[in-house]
């Protein structure tokens, strides 16, 4: 190695440290996708930085930079360059006039990146595209230090998209594990319905809102609901009373209970309960007024 070259390749290495020295403070730190690519773009002196991640759902963009950037540059880009998926590279480099890659010429961003950097981030768990894309406004010296930086990044990036999709994986299935549990419990026969330690309705069936005739928005207007079922004080202090401690089961004894409708008309009614850890009290209810108008023998 000539001294030109030694000299070169220790300038590198200390532009590389530098770089990394002002990225990875802030690369530690826990914090959403997009203030994290500003950091990179300010840290590296770019004009554009952006992801693009497929988990095989949907394509998601996260843009950090001054200029404009949307799934249609992003396109026109992998278009452009003829990057197949199935090609084996890690990286591409554009020394030069790389704007022309995203934007067409009249584009008033057009001409600005001079330089930039696409390295595909592979996530585990999926055979889908991933990149990252970091863009300069001038043409780079070293194209080595950009392209050893961007890889580091990639690997950083890798790490954090694959924890962030597994937890918005885990969200939405449990998400949909909720939704089907909530129409379950909706579409209920019997009478369903919960308080919060406020006393604020956070669970009102729909053969509860059948039998009484109120909706749960209605419910939550009034600061105690059992007012509305239970006019008279000293039979609200009984139904208080008759709710079970803490516990994480329901008590075996059920309850007869007269509440009123909301045209005024008086229900016959069995009732448990479970009050939970943090106040929560869910009922669990029958209504029996049908049975009690009608004695007829049924076989």
């Amino acid at each position: 190695m000539n001294n030109d070259t030694l000299h070169t390749a220790i300038n590198d290495a200390a532009l590389g440290l530098h770089m990394l020295a002002q990225l990875m403070p802030g690369l530690s730190t826990h914090q959403p996708l997009r203030p994290l690519l500003f950091t990179i773009n300010t840290a590296l002196g770019a004009c554009l930085t952006w992801t693009m991640i497929d988990d095989g759902r949907e394509l998601r963009l996260e843009v950090a930079g001054d200029l404009e950037c949307n799934h249609h540059h992003v396109v026109r880009l992998l278009a452009l360059s003829r990057l197949e998926p199935e090609r084996s590279w890690r990286i591409r480099y554009w020394r030069n006039e790389a704007s022309r890659l995203l934007y067409p010429d009249a584009h008033p961003d057009a001409g600005i990146i001079k330089s930039a950097a696409l390295c595909k981030i592979p996530l585990q768990g999926t055979s889908h595209s991933n990149y990252l894309f970091v863009a300069f406004p001038h043409s780079q010296t070293s194209s080595s230090v950009i392209k050893s930086i961007a890889i580091i990044l990639a690997e950083k990036l890798k790490c954090y998209l694959s924890d962030v999709i597994l937890k918005e994986r885990t969200a939405s299935e449990l998400n949909a594990i909720m939704v089907r549990y909530k129409l379950m419990l909706d579409c209920a026969p019997i009478l369903l319905n919960a308080f919060d330690a406020s006393r604020r309705c956070i669970l009102w069936n729909r053969a509860c809102e059948r039998s009484f005739g109120w909706a749960q928005n209605d419910i939550n207007r009034y600061t105690d609901p059992l007012e509305l079922f239970y006019p008279d004080l000293e039979m609200r202090e009984q139904v208080r009373l008759s709710f079970s401690p803490i516990n994480d089961t329901p008590v075996t004894e059920m309850h007869t209970r007269y509440p009123v409708r909301r045209d005024g008309a008086t229900l016959t009614t069995l009732w448990s309960n479970i009050t939970m850890g943090d106040g929560t009290i869910l009922n669990i209810g029958v209504d029996v007024t049908g049975l009690k108008k009608d004695n007829t023998p049924r076989f």
